[in-house]
């Protein structure tokens, strides 16, 4: 378990205080006891030390260098969002959209939150309200609650974690050996027949 004290917010030079947006808050790394148990803590730290490192920020805040920005002049200038979009750096905002209120999940999620806040409103009213709000993507089709690769995704996302450790801390000068042994163990248990089941539906219902 973990000890909170909670610490008042500094004053300024003119006596105000305030507390920061909860994102900035809520924000904050954790090791898991599960971690700890299996022997992964070296290895987190050694990612934290990575992560705020000079390159691991420039990384994070910016991304790939000719691929979602540019240097110039010593500037970072980012790329724009059409070409990050085409690049696969960035997100389109109508997949977003069409996404997250035609999957079943989500367009739960959407309802549940709109009847908290008006909890006198009736069913059909409140899923009226939401369909306006996304009256360009809803309805085109309901993203089944569940693809048939599916249940490879629950391991897949333990083993895709580590991958990412693994290659991240490769010993200097076996980058490339450790990625492909691990990446093998990705592809042995179905990655890419969960990739292609999910391409296949996403060219099915949205071209």
């Amino acid at each position: 378990s973990a000890l909170w004290e909670a610490v008042a917010p500094i004053a300024g030079p003119d006596g105000a205080q305030m507390t920061p947006e909860r994102i900035m808050v809520m924000s904050m790394w954790c090791i898991s006891s599960a971690a700890e148990q299996r022997g992964k803590v070296e290895d987190i730290v050694r990612f934290f030390d990575w992560y705020y490192s000079e390159e691991g920020s420039y990384l994070f805040s910016y991304g790939i260098e000719g691929v979602s920005y540019d240097l110039v002049d010593g500037v970072y200038v980012e790329r724009s969002r059409d070409k990050r979009i085409a690049a696969g750096t960035s997100s389109n905002p109508s997949d977003n959209c069409f996404l997250y209120s035609n999957f079943e999940y989500s367009r739960n999620m959407l309802l549940d939150k709109f009847k908290a806040s008006n909890p006198n409103t009736p069913e059909d009213v409140a899923e009226g309200k939401i369909a306006s709000q996304y009256s360009h993507y809803f309805d085109r089709c309901l993203i089944p609650a569940a693809l048939e690769t599916d249940e490879y995704v629950p391991l897949l996302q333990t083993l895709i974690v580590e991958f990412v450790f693994k290659v991240m801390c490769a010993p200097e000068g076996q980058f490339e050996e450790v990625y492909e042994k691990e990446y093998q163990i990705l592809l042995d248990n179905h990655l890419q027949e969960v990739l292609d089941d999910r391409a296949a539906w996403y060219d099915a219902n949205m071209k």
